[in-house]
Order: structure tokens, then C-alpha cells, then sequence
């Protein structure tokens, strides 16, 4: 008869076996979703509404063009990107690609508006809602932040098993059941 113990031990053995094979197939899949979702959303409320890229100073090179072609260009890299994303298709240069819209964005619109006079105002501004008195704005660069950095593992992984990227490199045939691998 098996001790108490080894049946708790068979049984996280087979609940993490589990856990990593339904994680090559989620885990990556989540991130695209959300992230395809959040774009998606952002660059629609740019397809619709007014051009507010005007009021902003973008870091060089995208200061060399107007701000019509910056808004024009964040908006489709956004909603083509947002769907390329959620299907998994060219997904470690479209995130890489969203990373540098996404940092322009950080720099042009979340930054504090009069600069930064110490480390503690760059600290300060790391927050969910823009803060405004006496005509200085910070914060609201938090959320981008947050973004970047699930960005990282869709651009050194790719899309995961469950994407374009993985069908066309022909893994198709390396799907197998949950229970051919446990």
C-alpha cells in the first residue's frame, strides 16, 4: 500500500505536469488577448475622435514628422497590431513594435509636462490617474508601464501554441492532447 505522503507527492507531480502543459498553451495566449484588446480599444478611440497629438512633443525621430502622421501611424500600428496580436501572427514584431509606440506614448503624453526635478517626481508620476495643479500635470504612466513589461515575454517567446506563428512553423503537428502528455 502506497504511504499518504507518496499519493500527495503523485499527485502534485501530476497537477504541476498539468499546469505546465495547459501553461504553453495559456499563458501566452492571456497576455495576446489582453493586450490585443487594450490596443485595439485605444487605437479605435483614435480611428473616431479628434487629433490631440498636436499638443504633444515627441522624441526625436517622430518629431520629424507632423503631428497628423504620428496620429495616423499610432493608430493603425494600434488596431492592425491589436489584431495581430490576438491571433498570434508576426507576434514578437508586433510586440516590439507596440514596445516603441508605447514608450513614445510614455514620453509624449504620461511624463510629468515641466520635466523632472528629482527622482522622487519621476517616482510620483508612477500612477493610475493624471494629476493636475497650477498648470503642471504628472502621472498616468503606470498602465504603460504595466504593458511593457507583459510585452517582454510575447517578444522573446513569440505567441505561444496556441497562435499563427506556431501553425506556420509547422508545429501543427506537435499539438497533442492534454492526456498524451500526462
Amino acid at each position: 500500500m502506497e504511504s499518504p505522503i507518496r499519493t500527495i507527492l503523485n499527485l502534485e507531480e501530476r497537477v504541476r505536469a498539468f499546469l505546465t502543459v495547459a501553461g504553453g498553451y495559456v499563458s501566452l495566449l492571456v497576455l495576446r488577448l489582453l493586450l490585443g484588446y487594450e490596443y485595439f480599444e485605444s487605437g479605435a478611440e483614435k480611428f473616431g475622435g479628434d487629433n490631440w497629438f498636436t499638443r504633444l512633443d515627441f522624441p526625436f525621430p517622430f518629431s520629424l514628422v507632423s503631428a497628423d502622421v504620428n496620429w495616423f501611424l499610432a493608430t493603425w500600428f494600434e488596431l492592425i497590431g491589436a489584431v495581430l496580436l490576438i491571433v498570434g501572427f508576426a507576434t514578437r514584431y508586433v510586440s516590439i513594435t507596440l514596445i516603441v509606440v508605447t514608450l513614445v506614448a510614455i514620453y509624449a503624453a504620461h511624463l510629468p509636462t515641466d520635466g523632472f526635478g528629482s527622482i522622487s517626481d519621476l517616482f510620483d508620476g508612477y500612477r493610475i490617474s493624471r494629476e493636475c495643479a497650477e498648470g503642471v500635470c504628472t502621472g498616468n504612466y503606470k498602465l504603460p508601464v504595466i504593458f511593457l513589461v507583459m510585452f517582454i515575454p510575447l517578444a522573446l517567446s513569440g505567441g505561444g501554441k496556441l497562435s499563427v506563428d506556431h501553425l506556420l512553423q509547422g508545429n501543427h503537428r506537435r499539438f497533442a492532447s492534454f492526456d498524451d502528455r500526462l
